[in-house]
């Protein structure tokens, strides 16, 4: 996967047009991350995000590459949802905060959250709670 600092300028797959958006939960397994507890609440409308948009799907499929590299050969990346397998790693969400910043991420950031104990920059999580209320 493509790595990119959190709150960095996001470019990977701007078309011309579009709002400016920063990266938030481009990990990789060379690059540190913050790491430690998100509110509950978080982690369910992250979900109801990933569940509800879809942007820059991409042919194929993104592994988790902390999971990889410790001997999870798992392809693709998956959790369950609803009782069903819900594939991660092969699309972006797009969260725009109430005061109209926009943050995109791989929909692995899930992932990355449950799994590894990522912890997204406070803005992002302040956005992601929030944007039940703006739909």
């Amino acid at each position: 996967m493509a790595y990119f600092a959190d709150l960095s300028r996001y470019t990977y797959c701007e078309a011309p047009g579009d709002a400016p958006a920063v990266n938030v939960g481009w990990l990789d397994g060379a690059h540190d991350y913050v790491t430690g507890d998100v509110p509950p609440e978080f982690v369910h409308c992250l979900l109801e995000n990933l569940r509800t948009q879809r942007v820059h799907a991409y042919r194929g499929w993104q592994e988790c590459e902390m999971c990889f590299a410790a001997g999870d050969r798992t392809h693709p990346t998956t959790i369950e949802v609803d009782g069903r397998p819900y594939p991660l790693g092969d699309a972006d969400i797009l969260i725009t905060s109430a005061t109209g910043m926009r943050y995109d991420a791989p929909n692995l950031i899930y992932h990355y959250v449950v799994a590894h104990h990522y912890r997204p920059p406070d803005e992002f999580i302040t956005a992601v709670l929030g944007s039940e209320l703006r739909r």
